[in-house]
This record gives C-alpha cells, structure tokens and sequence, in this order.
C-alpha cells in the first residue's frame, strides 16, 4: 500500500545465498490482493484476487521473473497444490456479487488447473460445493489438505451451507 495513492500489489522478490535482492518483479495485479502461490521448480504460482482471480504463470529460472502467462476466473485459490507436472489443484472459494453489487464468497472451489502451456494456463474442471459462508480449514491451513494420488483421492473438512434464496436477505444460509 502506498500512503498516498492507496493501491495495493503483488511483488516477487529474487535473493542470493545472502538475502541480497538480485532480482523483482514488481506491480503485480494493481488493487488486488496475494492468496496463494506454489513453487515448483523453476516456476511460480501466484494467485491474486479483487473481483476476479488470476492465475498467474511466472518464470523463476534467471533472476529476471517474468510473467509467461495468465489465466482469469471468478473466484480465488487461496491453496495451490501440485496434481502432477502438468497440473495444480486450487481450493478457494467461487464469488457472487450479492444484492448490493459487491462481490462475496459463494462456496468452497476445487479447480483443477492445467499449466502444460505456461503461456494460456487453462481451467481443466472445477467443483463447488455448497453456497455462501461454507468454510474449509483447508482455505487458511494446508495441513488440512491430503491428497492422496494413488487413488485419486482428495480429502478436505468442510463445513457446508446452503443459501435460503431469500431474495431480500442474501446473507441467510442454513
């Protein structure tokens, strides 16, 4: 944040052996906010988010990081987690814009990523389940997470609710 303009961003950082900046990448995704990232080998996986989330696909491998590519959806992955070489699991949440035209959580979103194109990042599958204030311990505590590849299984606590569909009370869930 800067004191005089109030504009938020996200910044990569490039450190030697002894924590002398050797590299950045600043500004990134102006107003919104860091969620998530993983690293897996020579690149970064950075989510932001303000009203749509971007996946971003950055390139670590000099001390120059560069953006290779970018994908944007609704919602956000506030956990990035490897799936295989070609694709990242992110759990987050979907968002709806309620009745007063601001942007919430919807419910808890399992996407399914795929980065094998590091330049157009695409959307393979995607799951939400339940509606407005579910929650998962998993969307602030990746210890909560367990994947499990040899069966194909993912497991995750969550806590599921499903919206009254009062149309003048988008808040109330059960």
């Amino acid at each position: 944040w800067s004191n005089t303009e109030n504009i938020s961003s996200t910044s990569v950082f490039v450190v030697d052996s002894l924590w002398k900046i050797i590299g950045s990448l600043t500004g990134i995704a102006k107003w919104e906010n860091f969620q998530s990232s993983r690293f897996i080998g020579n690149r970064l996986y950075l989510v932001t988010f303000e009203q749509i989330d971007p996946l971003f696909v950055i390139d670590l491998s000099t001390s120059k990081p560069t953006i290779l590519g970018e994908l944007k959806m609704p919602g956000y992955s506030t956990y990035l987690h490897s799936y295989d070489k070609d694709r990242l699991i992110g759990i987050g949440y979907d968002t709806i814009t309620n009745i007063h035209g601001w942007v919430q959580n919807g419910g808890i979103k399992i996407d399914l990523y795929n980065v094998s194109d590091v330049t157009s990042p695409k959307k393979e599958a995607s799951l939400t389940l339940g509606d407005a204030w579910s929650s998962s311990e998993v969307l602030n505590n990746p210890r909560a997470f367990v994947w499990y590849k040899e069966k194909n299984l993912l497991l995750l606590p969550a806590t599921l609710m499903t919206s009254a569909k009062d149309p003048n009370d988008s808040y109330r869930s059960s």
